[in-house]
């Protein structure tokens, strides 16, 4: 992809703090060609937990955020299981430092799925999760026999995106926007058919299934990483927009 005299703009739609970390992340690698810009669009809320936490001898985490509400859980007074199973190692990395003995899927919640399949020695799993949670782990181990429970235990509300960079979409030129969640492709296409737009959008997606939640006048150009972690996105921006 040629390249443009300027700094490429990246709108960072994720929450706090992993939208500053992937800020860093993205500076630390490409330096000055590109301009990292945060417009968080999902704020997480913790949520009073109002019914007894089911018995568990395992933890199933699949967020960062289903980390640190599990933390807040025990600071409540939850009895909850030390081991967890985390679906990256991000979340695993947040757990660990929160207390809790780790195992990571190092994927999604495919990965995640077949990890706790082969480990059926430690269930039942209890899925800490948030109100918009996907991939039904917890009705997919119950239909192979695996006793397996969930509880929210906090909501990712919606926002919208900053001035700056409504800014930046109302002129020309290349913006890159990273997308790492189906829930985020989703509220960015509601924000951005609000939103004045001369810039020419380059997303990508962190997996299949956050480029299936891009509106189809959006898709084409949607790039998907080879592996749903941030270093394949990171990777996959490289070479579409530097050619590297």
């Amino acid at each position: 992809m040629a390249l443009q005299s300027r700094a490429i703009p990246v709108l960072i739609t994720r929450p706090q703090p992993q939208a500053s970390r992937f800020a860093q992340v993205l500076r630390d690698r490409f330096g000055d060609a590109v301009d990292p810009v945060l417009t968080p669009l999902l704020q997480p809320v913790f949520l009073d937990q109002p019914s007894p936490i089911p018995t568990a001898k395992a933890l199933i985490l699949t967020s960062e955020t289903g980390a640190q509400a599990a933390a807040r859980q025990r600071q409540a007074g939850a009895v909850l299981p030390d081991l967890a199973y985390c679906v990256g190692d991000r979340t695993a990395k947040v757990a660990q430092g929160l207390g809790f003995s780790v195992v990571s899927a190092d994927g999604d919640a495919e990965a995640l799925l077949q990890l706790l399949l082969s480990c059926q020695k430690d269930a039942p799993f209890l899925h800490l999760r948030g109100q918009d949670s996907r991939g039904d782990l917890v009705r997919r181990l119950q239909d192979r026999s695996v006793q397996a429970s969930d509880r929210i235990t906090y909501a990712q509300r919606p926002a919208h995106i900053s001035p700056k960079a409504k800014a930046i979409l109302a002129e020309p030129g290349l913006v890159a926007v990273p997308l790492f969640s189906p829930r985020t492709a989703e509220i960015w296409c509601s924000e951005l058919a609000k939103t004045a737009c001369m810039a020419t959008l380059l997303p990508f997606a962190l997996s299949q299934a956050v480029a299936d939640s891009v509106q189809a006048d959006l898709t084409a150009n949607v790039l998907i990483a080879e592996k749903p972690t941030q270093d394949a996105i990171v990777h996959k921006m490289s070479q579409a927009l530097f050619g590297a």
